[in-house]
Order: structure tokens, then sequence, then C-alpha cells
């Protein structure tokens, strides 16, 4: 063989495994991401006294349908009344929805920590529930600022 046939089953090959691993990432793995940030808590109007605002983003290549949001008392997980804006929706890959869930601080314990639990479903059919800590009164926990993120540890429902 000549260089010149070796440089040509070289580049041949490089565009054959590149051709390959494309197909792969478009065709074949599907991946759910998510993440979302707590954007503020604030005194809200009307019937409900807390108002807060979350930014949630698609990252993966497969749509998410946010089915529902649930606040979460400290003590048993018993779910509290509360008012979501925003929800159901579905969220294609690279789209950011902002979501507003209202409840009642009074329907809490003076010293509280909340569980802002987020019900989703994937086009692959998997349902997650994806909890975020919140509080209001001055003793936050240590990732209520932080982004959160879908993963494997979220998967059931």
């Amino acid at each position: 063989m000549v260089v010149k046939d070796i440089l040509t089953l070289s580049i041949s090959s490089l565009a054959l495994v590149l051709s390959i691993y494309n197909f792969y990432v478009q065709r074949v793995r599907r991946e759910d991401k998510l993440i979302g940030n707590l954007i503020s808590i604030q005194k809200a109007d009307g019937d409900w006294s807390t108002l807060a605002e979350y930014s949630i983003c698609n990252i993966g290549d497969t749509q998410l349908v946010i089915k529902e949001v649930e606040v979460c008392g400290e003590s048993g997980g018993k779910i509290l009344e509360s008012k979501v804006e925003q929800v159901p929706c579905v969220i294609k890959p690279g789209e950011i929805v902002l979501v507003n869930v209202f409840h009642r601080r009074d329907d809490f314990k003076n010293d509280y920590i909340a569980l802002v639990e987020f019900g989703i479903f994937s086009a692959k059919g998997k349902g997650y529930r994806l909890p975020h800590p919140i509080s209001e009164n001055g003793k936050y926990p240590k990732n209520m600022w932080e982004t959160f993120e879908l993963n494997k540890e979220h998967e059931g429902f």
C-alpha cells in the first residue's frame, strides 16, 4: 500500500466512525435531563401568603411534561393546599419555563421547611418525583438556592 491509500482509508474510517457516533447520539441515546432554580420567594397578594418562583430548563434531548407541583409539609409529608401557575406544561429540549407556586404560610408551623415536589414525565414513559426544599423564616436549607437537577434517584412515581 502506498501512503496515499493509507491516508484515504484513514479518512474514510474516521468518517464512518463519526457517522455511527452521530447516528447513536441523534437516534438511539435519549436522555431525560432537567435543571431548576428557585428564583425568588416572596409575599403574595390575595388568598395566598407566599409565592415561590422557579425556572425549569430541559437540557436533555427528550420532551418532558411537568404534570403537577405539590407543596408538602415537614412532618409526614402531608400535601398542603397550593396553587400553581403554568402547570401542566410540556418542555421541549432547550426550553425554559417559569413556574409560580403559591401557598399559605399559616399551613406550616413557625419553623418550617417545606418540600415543593415536581411530578415529571418523559417522552420515554418514565415518571420522576423531584423534591426541592424551601423555607421563608430565615432558616434556609443549605441547598435551597442551589440548582437542582433530575437524575436516576428521582425515578419512580
